[in-house]
Order: C-alpha cells, then structure tokens, then sequence
C-alpha cells in the first residue's frame, strides 16, 4: 500500500533533517488514526491552495531551524532576543513570505510536535459541547483550534481577531471548507485585540499561545476578564522558557503564569503543564528547558456552579 500524505511528508521532512528523524519516528506514533486523517486533510488543503510537499518541507525547516537559532541564543545570553513588540512585527507579522511560512510550518507542529498535540486534545477534552452563544478566539493562527471549536462545540457564533493578515488569510482559507450547521456563522477580523470593541461579552474566549508573543501579558488577560461573564470558559496556552524569533515575554515558570492570571482577576479551574519532549519536569526546570502551559480560567470571585 503507498503511503499516505502524511508518511510522505514525514519522509520527506526526515530526509531533509537527520537531527529530527528520531524525533518524527515517535511523533508519528503517537498520532492517533483520526489525527493522521487529519493531517492528511490539511495537506490536501494545502495543496488545493497550490502548495506542494516540498513547501511544507521547507516550511518546516524554517520554524524548526529558527527555534534552533534561538534557543541558542537563550542558552547564552539567559533572555530571548527580542524584548519589544516592535521588534519583532514587521520582521514577522507583517512579512507575508515569511508568515507564510512560518504559519504554516507552525499549523504541521500540531501535529507533529507531542507536547503541541497533547494541548490540542486537551482543549477538545475540556471545550463545553452543548453551551450555545458566542465564540471567541485571539490570534488562531492557522486555524487548528478554531475549526475544532466549530466542530465540537455548539456556539452560534465563531469568531477569529488576529493582527497579522497572512496570518488571517491562513484561517479564512482553513475554515472556508467547514460545513457549518444552519443558524451558525464564523468571521475573522484583522486588528489589535487591545483596540477590540469593548461592548461585546463571549460565552468562550480562547487564546493559543499569545502571551508570550505581547509587551504586556497582563492587558490581554485583563481584556479577557472584560470580555467575558461569570460562565463564560476561557481557555488560555503560552510558552515558558520557550525562544523563538517572535517570543518577547519570558515566563519562567508556571507559577508565574498562574499568578499573573490571579492578578487580573481571573480563577485558575484547571491546568495542563508539560515538560521538554522526552524530559522529566524536575530537569526541565533544571536545565530551563521549554514547558507548554494550558490553563481553564474563569473569573475569579464570582459563585461556584452548584
């Protein structure tokens, strides 16, 4: 039987780049078979929007040889290398090439990064089902998250802000084949989440792997608070000793990130923390190696559910 997509990718990627061979070996096995279905659907969709399998090869070599690059440089110097928002946009968010890339090299690390995939189920885990109202999600990126919530949740309304517009191309793109159910609709706007309208309240807010990508970590979170209601779910991931060419905040541990929750007014419900890839927790911190984060808050103060 010929491989699927992908095995072909994999293989691909892995003649690329002996260094990850092991690495995607286990990564592939740890995909369940509805995953690997998945992936194969989003190469076919990449190569309906004329991509082909070389470009999602080099797509990810690009987000994997510059985190390479900067864990590095975080090794050396201790911080990240950039520390400004500034710094970083037009490098990134604003250069469509390189967005392209990156976000699509990003997109395949849900599935072929262990710790990205285990936050991805953990969110469908925990995603409220039958809850019906108004979805929001800051920054979705390539869209993973965002069509899963369309396809496991109940929300009449699904809606992506992103300040990047390669990267909101990217969503519109995934999210265009969604069959969606009657009464039911998704949007994406291209803006600052900061500047987002202020009279607006959401039954879900999700945001991925933001905050370690802003100046100010604590205003979205305090934009969170104010956008939600006591029963609203908010799902919030981030990245704790984790360089890369767009990371500007660093968290050093968990409990800062908790803390920093706690401090604009939200409850932490529940958490998700993974060490490095194939490390234990105590050596991750050790060695200040990366640890994903995923948290389930609420607000804080307000009456538990009976």
């Amino acid at each position: 039987m010929a491989p699927g997509l992908t095995d072909t990718l994999i293989g691909k990627i892995q003649s690329k780049n002996r260094l990850q061979r092991a690495f995607l070996v286990f990564a592939r096995k740890n995909l369940k078979v509805a995953e690997v279905k998945e992936l194969d659907l989003y190469i076919e969709h990449c190569l309906r929007q004329g991509h082909d399998l070389n470009f999602l090869t080099e797509c990810y070599r690009v987000i994997v040889q510059d985190t390479v690059k900067e864990q590095l440089y975080f090794r050396r110097n201790g911080r990240y290398r950039h520390s400004s928002y500034d710094d970083v946009d037009q490098l990134t968010y604003q250069n469509p090439a390189y967005m392209q890339a990156y976000m699509h090299g990003l997109a395949l690390t849900s599935w072929l990064w262990p710790n990205h995939v285990a936050i991805y189920r953990w969110f469908v885990e925990k995603l409220p089902k039958s809850q019906s109202g108004s979805y929001l999600e800051i920054g979705p990126g390539p869209g993973h998250f965002m069509r899963a919530a369309i396809r496991h949740s109940s929300y009449e309304n699904y809606l992506g802000v992103d300040i990047s517009p390669t990267s909101a191309a990217l969503t519109k793109a995934m999210l265009s084949g969604e069959k969606m159910k009657s009464g039911r609709q998704w949007s994406i706007e291209i803006q600052d989440f900061l500047k987002f309208g202020q009279d607006r309240m959401f039954d879900a807010i999700v945001m991925g792997e933001v905050l370690e990508h802003v100046n100010e970590p604590q205003a979205f979170l305090k934009k969170l608070r104010l956008l939600s209601h006591p029963k609203s779910f908010i799902f919030v991931t981030t990245a704790i000793n984790a360089p890369a060419i767009d990371h500007i905040f660093l968290f050093p541990d968990a409990a800062s990130v908790e803390a920093l929750a706690q401090s604009c007014g939200l409850r932490v419900r529940d958490r998700l923390v993974l060490p490095y890839h194939g490390v234990p927790m105590k050596e991750t911190i050790r060695q200040k190696l990366p640890i994903n984060i995923a948290l389930v808050l609420s607000h804080a103060g307000n009456r538990e559910r009976s």
